[in-house]
């Protein structure tokens, strides 16, 4: 029987969200929790302004997935696909 993965205080995965606008970036290092308020509830209004948002997930294994984006639709889906690759 496989048991089912969890996200804790010991296994974290890393995420690092980058803003683009006219090639300055702004580096964030939220939680995962955090990662997921922050696209809610902030990553519409810097799409309107014209800004890409880049997700990178550092796994515990060091392997790491990132993808850029400039839809909230994308967004969404990529966070959670970065999150269900972690889960499996």
């Amino acid at each position: 029987m496989k048991m089912k993965k969890t996200i804790t205080t010991y296994n974290k995965l890393k995420v690092r969200l980058i803003l683009n606008k006219n090639g300055k970036k702004v580096f964030m290092y939220p939680s995962i929790r955090k990662t997921q308020f922050f696209i809610k509830s902030k990553a519409k209004p810097y799409l309107k302004n014209d800004f890409i948002i880049t997700i990178r997930v550092i796994y515990l294994d060091g392997s790491q997935n990132a993808g850029t984006y400039n839809k909230i639709e994308d967004l969404f889906w990529a966070f959670k696909a970065f999150i269900k690759e972690y889960l499996k």
